[in-house]
């Protein structure tokens, strides 16, 4: 970015101390990865003044009597209006906005330019890299190319590579920002964060939040998965019992012991799928362990060969976590068991089972921080981590019911 100091420019509304705090916030964040970007790219005919969008819009103005203005077009709001010189302007806003820069030098305008990624070379890249989160953002990926006209490269972590590769064969993979990129779109789930999206994560479900990072019409979704040959002849459901946290897991005492039993007796082979058999949780402390009337298809088995499970599967019996967005997104019809969001807040299925006599959606609650605290409305009181406790055997065995009759395989 060359030695000219940052101006951080926001579209927020930051005149009270909680949104000058969460402003604060974002910039000591963000002002490590826009030093690393580099130089700004984009040429403007003027020397020294430059022009990009990568990680929001970047603006270098050189030495001079310039005048900057920068507006969002679509509501006519000027966020700049002012003399500048030596100076590098960044938006706190990293998604899809449509920014209008004006230039004046020695009072008559020079430049000027509307965002507008059509046609342009796009990189997006995940900021996360737990399972869920990147697979539900992976069809926005080839939706911004086609909606764009766009010449679209993506980086995604290693260990999801594979399905997407899968799903996109066409769509190049890059770890950095190549010469000419015109846009750089961060993905995130932008909890609390107003730099990710123009909404709050908690407010939207996850499956649009490709859509509104983007600025794209409608939700974008995932092309048939292309199913290889089946291994294994009788049949069988998947499950996973193990999340990225505590309060995601099922904790009804012996609950997996007797669905997996229930399953067993409706003539199923139930297939345990998650990488850890057991695994020890914090906040109480917690040792997790897969049923023991399952098959173990836990361990060093690939991202891949589990998605090729779940695609032959009758159907997958999980939590709100990364392997039911990976069965979700080959066609497997999904159980999820799942009290600590709304019924909205991840994909769409029919199955999705909640206690709503008991507390639940903590997640999706604007005045709560789910992310910051461990059951953030009881700590611990009687009532703590009541959503994934109060979900009993006899509710999953309804949705199991009611799944196989929708399927014809009662």
């Amino acid at each position: 970015m060359g030695n000219y100091p940052i101006k951080y420019i926001t579209l927020q509304d930051i005149s009270d101390d909680l949104a000058r705090e969460n402003y604060e916030r974002q910039i000591e964040f963000f002002t490590h990865i826009d030093l690393a970007l580099g130089d700004v790219q984009g040429d403007t005919g003027i020397p020294g003044l430059k022009l990009d969008f990568n990680c929001g819009l970047r603006l270098k103005v050189p030495k001079g009597n310039f005048h900057v203005k920068i507006s969002e077009y679509m509501a006519g709001k000027a966020i700049v209006d002012e003399a500048a010189s030596e100076i590098m302007y960044v938006s706190v806003e990293k998604y899809f906005i449509s920014w209008q820069v004006e230039i004046f030098q020695n009072g008559e305008k020079v430049f000027e330019h509307l965002f507008n990624p059509r046609g342009q070379k796009i990189f997006m890249l995940s900021l996360s890299r737990l399972l869920g989160d990147n697979i539900c953002f992976l069809p926005y990926v080839d939706a911004c190319r086609k909606y764009y006209e766009a010449e679209v490269y993506y980086f995604v972590p290693k260990h999801v590579e594979p399905v997407f590769r899968h799903f996109y064969k066409d769509i190049r993979l890059s770890t950095e920002i190549e010469d000419g990129t015109y846009a750089t779109c961060l993905l995130g789930c932008g909890i609390d964060s107003p730099m990710f999206m123009p909404l709050d994560g908690r407010i939207i479900s996850m499956s649009d939040i490709g859509r509104y990072t983007l600025n794209l019409p409608r939700r974008a979704e995932y092309p048939e998965w292309e199913r290889k040959e089946r291994t294994i002849k009788e049949p069988y459901v998947c499950i996973s019992v193990q999340a990225s946290a505590l309060h995601k897991c099922w904790l009804y005492p012996n609950g997996w012991d007797q669905v997996v039993e229930y399953l067993k007796e409706l003539g199923y082979r139930v297939l345990a799928i998650d990488k850890e058999s057991c695994k020890l949780y914090e906040g109480p402390d917690l040792e997790n362990k897969i049923p023991a009337g399952a098959e173990d298809f836990t361990g060093d088995i690939s991202l891949m060969k589990r998605a090729e499970m779940l695609a032959h599967a009758d159907f997958f019996i999980g939590l709100g976590s990364g392997l039911s967005w990976l069965a979700h997104s080959v066609g497997c019809p999904v159980v999820m068991i799942c009290g600590f969001s709304l019924d909205w807040y991840e994909f769409d299925t029919p199955y999705r089972i909640i206690n709503r006599n008991a507390c639940h959606g903590c997640i999706n609650d604007l005045r709560v921080n789910y992310y910051f605290d461990f059951c953030p409305r009881h700590k611990k009181d009687k009532h703590v981590i009541e959503c994934q406790k109060t979900i009993t055997p006899l509710m999953v065995a309804e949705a199991i019911n009611r799944l196989r009759e929708d399927y014809n395989l009662i």
